[in-house]
């Protein structure tokens, strides 16, 4: 994954996209400068199309909306 602006791109773009959810510590604001961006793609169904990715910049988890009520899978 690159970058923040292309996962929201590519989402936006994504019909099979519900929803993006930033989560951790940009979500509460206790960023650090060791901080990554959490993020949380909600999307209608699982696909190859968007996968977990934990790069050094964006952490992203990839759930269905039925998963997304079941906090215990993130």
């Amino acid at each position: 994954m690159a970058t923040l602006d292309d996962l929201m791109a590519r989402a936006t773009a994504d019909a099979g996209v519900l929803g993006v959810v930033l989560t951790g510590s940009h979500a509460r604001g206790l960023t650090t400068e060791h901080s990554d961006v959490d993020v949380t793609v909600v999307v209608t169904s699982p696909s190859e199309t968007w996968q977990r990715d934990r790069a050094p910049d964006v952490d992203l988890a990839v759930v269905t909306v039925e998963q997304f009520g079941d906090t215990s899978v993130l």
